[in-house]
């Protein structure tokens, strides 16, 4: 067995991965990384899954560098392909026009990018990507993990690899389990977390589906029908608990509310047919003779696989698993080319192309990966719940956490579980990434690289998603380089008020993520106007109470009386309707209801900041205090000037604040 050596090693090449590499690299320190599939980048690329965002993504709420790959990914577009003059104007290309996602695009793109990004670091020998390799046992010192051993699953040769810090960024938290790290996996116990939503027992088989993604075009007067798959018959009339007919079929349920909804490929009851919703590759974004057909992901309900788990389980009955949802995709697909019913009342789609080139060639033409939503958790020193972060439960906000590494925005979205439990999306706030969180309780030198931090399977449904998962292995690496720069670990850095501060200070060098969103009011407005908070560096997670004013006067003369609890109605938090109460259960039910709008995934909603009459405003951190002017975006022609006449008030307020 051969022998490598590095300051940080990351085992598991996933988007965190990534974003763990270039952070540690970026401050001179030597990395490996091993991947056991061709790709790294995790659920943007080997999982073939479009970046699921909040709806802000496009001016805050993420790092600089998950920027950068953003940029960069419409760059590549720009640069390589031959895109109309309006598509290579707009300076939010959606190459795919999804209305998921706000950057559909191809996952070899997005490989192109990542690749690009490290390169610098691969060329000057900081950065050691090893692909594909499997980890298969890891050695332990006392609290210490000392060494994992990695298999190449071409040249089948066993590496040993040392480091003083380790990175699981594994889409299983599978260096969790081989160092014996203490981890929870599958449902807590109700009891256990206090959340409402938790199950009433603790099962560790109980996690979310998983989903073997595909890529297709759409080719009419063609034939691309593949083989009827080994499984057919049984996924074709299977009918699921709980679901409003067969699983293959054009009726799902509304996450939200659980009622029936029938969307078909290319139409729709809510207009938003599924041919849409993933889609990486829209005809009018390029050049009329650049492609025959658009190209579309298939990650619908029809193909997410909640019958067995895959984690905690032995090898024999995850490979089955995993094999099964690979034959319920490919049935999916079948059942689209064959019998799926079409409004002219004719059955099937034959000019469905599988596009096995789009996911890597695979020998079924499925992603390499399953989508994995759900892994082992770190048994961590703080572990956040929905009490923190549930819009429902919290009335002035989320919970602030002073250790804050990082911030993040989605709603709690948990697909069907294992136990038969179904869709669960609740609202939420815009939430931190608190450090204790990314430390293990007894544990000194194993951190988080993803899904794998001290969440709940309740609070995984947030945290799960692209930019959060990119920030949380972005802090992670930057926090390894900081414990070898000062020669610590990760536990005295949270408990020690000048290591933290010191580590969570702006310092160019580590271009580190913004620590808090701060908000004079964060509401939704109901005649097409709004004010939203706006990311600041500083650590500071500042929520002003939304209104106090008891009388407002609009510029047109009108006078608007105050609701009960002092706030203007048609700045009423997040509510579908102006004179709704402001009750717990108005709020739950509101919130239920208004995720499946485009950009709404996070439970917050507003206008989009497109709009040129929105004035933006940078923001300078300030010891003890903030400062004002700096952390909104308020439109300057808002007939109800509740928000713009407040936040002056209430920054004077603040700074007197600071000043005693």
């Amino acid at each position: 067995m051969q022998m490598l050596r590095a300051d940080v090693a990351i085992i598991g090449g996933g988007l965190g991965a990534c974003a763990a590499a270039l952070a540690a690299s970026r401050l001179g320190r030597r990395v490996i990384l091993t991947e056991e599939t061709q790709w790294v980048g995790g659920q943007l690329t080997n999982q073939a899954v479009p970046p699921d965002e909040h709806p802000w993504i496009e001016e805050f709420g993420a790092t600089a560098t998950y920027r950068a790959l953003r940029r960069g990914i419409r760059d590549y577009y720009r640069s390589y392909l031959p895109l109309t003059s309006s598509a290579r104007a707009d300076s939010r290309l959606n190459p795919g026009n999804g209305w998921v996602s706000r950057l559909c695009h191809d996952p070899r793109v997005a490989v192109a990018v990542l690749h690009q990004m490290m390169a610098p670091h691969q060329l000057n020998g900081r950065l050691f990507v090893m692909h594909p390799y499997r980890p298969l046992r890891a050695w332990t010192h006392g609290d210490r993990v000392a060494g994992v051993e990695v298999r190449g699953l071409a040249s089948g040769r066993d590496w040993l690899i040392e480091a003083p810090f380790f990175i699981d960024a594994t889409p299983y938290g599978e260096l969790l389990e081989l160092a014996n790290v203490e981890h929870v996996v599958g449902a807590e116990a109700r009891a256990e977390t206090g959340e409402p939503h938790a199950a009433v027992q603790a099962d560790p088989r109980d996690q979310q589906a998983i989903t073997v993604c595909y890529a297709v075009e759409y080719l009419p007067g063609e034939d691309h029908t593949i083989d009827k798959p080994r499984q057919y018959d049984l996924w074709r009339d299977f009918h699921p608990p709980g679901w409003p007919g067969r699983l293959l079929g054009w009726t799902t349920v509304r996450p939200q509310t659980g009622e029936p909804l029938t969307r078909l490929l290319f139409e729709a009851e809510d207009e938003r047919p599924w041919w849409h919703f993933r889609r990486i590759l829209d005809r009018t974004n390029f050049d009329e003779d650049f492609s025959p057909s658009d190209i579309t992901v298939v990650n619908w309900p029809q193909n997410d696989y909640w019958f067995g788990p895959v984690v905690v389980v032995d090898s024999a009955e995850q490979a089955r698993n995993t094999a099964a949802a690979r034959e319920l995709s490919l049935s999916l697909l079948y059942w689209l080319q064959t019998e799926a019913p079409r409004p002219d009342g004719g059955m099937g789609y034959s000019g469905l192309h599988l596009r096995r080139d789009v996911v890597g060639g695979t020998a079924d033409g499925l992603a390499p990966a399953p989508y994995v939503r759900e892994s082992r958790r770190l048994r961590a020193e703080f572990t956040v719940i929905e009490q923190h972060i549930a819009y429902p439960l919290r009335a002035d906000g989320p919970e602030i956490f002073n250790d804050s590494v990082g911030i993040g925005c989605y709603r709690i979205d948990l697909h069907p579980r294992v136990s038969g439990a179904g869709y669960l999306d609740i609202g939420c706030w815009p939430f931190q990434i608190p450090l204790g969180a990314m430390i293990q309780v007894r544990v000194e030198n194993v951190l988080p690289g993803g899904k794998n931090l001290g969440v709940t399977h309740i609070t995984n449904g947030a945290y799960r998603l692209h930019p959060v998962e990119w920030n949380i292995g972005e802090s992670a690496g930057l926090l390894a380089a900081y414990c070898l720069e000062r020669d610590t670990v990760p536990r005295a850095v949270r408990n020690d008020p000048e290591l933290l501060e010191e580590f969570q200070a702006p310092v160019p060098s580590r271009n580190r993520a913004p620590l808090a969103v701060a908000f004079t009011s964060l509401t939704r407005c109901h005649h097409e106007f709004g004010c939203v908070g706006h990311t600041t560096p500083h650590r500071d997670f500042r929520f002003v109470r939304r209104h106090e004013s008891r009388r407002r006067s609009d510029p047109r003369g009108h006078s608007e009386p105050a609701s009960s609890d002092g706030a203007c109605r048609h700045h009423r938090p997040f509510q579908k309707s102006v004179g709704h109460t402001d009750t717990p259960q108005d709020r739950a039910r509101d919130f239920s209801t208004t995720a499946d709008e485009k950009g709404d995934d996070c439970g917050v909603t507003g206008p989009g900041p497109a709009d040129s009459r929105w004035r933006w405003h940078s923001v300078r951190p300030r010891r003890g205090g903030v400062r004002p002017g700096g952390l909104h975006r308020a439109r300057t022609e808002c007939p109800r000037m509740c928000l713009c006449h407040q936040r002056r008030t209430t920054h004077a307020a603040q700074r007197e604040a600071s000043r005693s």
